[in-house]
């Protein structure tokens, strides 16, 4: 599971790598975007192998380990299938919002 950092605003980098997830797929191509509001909102990207579940990001403002029931908020988001790829690949988009300009936020 990764931890991933942002200060809203500004993408600061990746923070812990703790191997193979413990709740999953390990996401690939971690990459943040804006929609919307962009002082207040981050969109957080990532693609796996496989199908998952539920696309859902946790985050705080502490890193808390990377256990996901620590975090203090959660969001789930969509995911899509991309076919006839050389490598299948499924696409990850969670939004968060209501986020505090400047402050920074750990997820997973």
């Amino acid at each position: 599971m990764r931890s991933w950092l942002f200060t809203l605003g500004l993408v600061l980098g990746a923070c812990t790598f703790a191997g193979q997830g413990v709740y999953g797929d390990v996401p690939e191509h971690v990459y943040l975007t804006w929609q919307g509001d962009t002082s207040r909102t981050m969109t957080v990207n990532f693609h796996t192998d496989d199908p998952i579940e539920q696309a859902i990001v946790y985050y705080d403002t502490e890193a808390r380990g990377g256990l996901r029931d620590a975090y203090a908020h959660s969001t789930e988001g969509d995911s899509k299938e991309f076919e006839g790829l050389r490598r299948e690949r499924h696409v990850h988009t969670v939004e968060l919002t209501g986020l505090e300009p400047g402050q920074e936020y750990y997820f997973i």
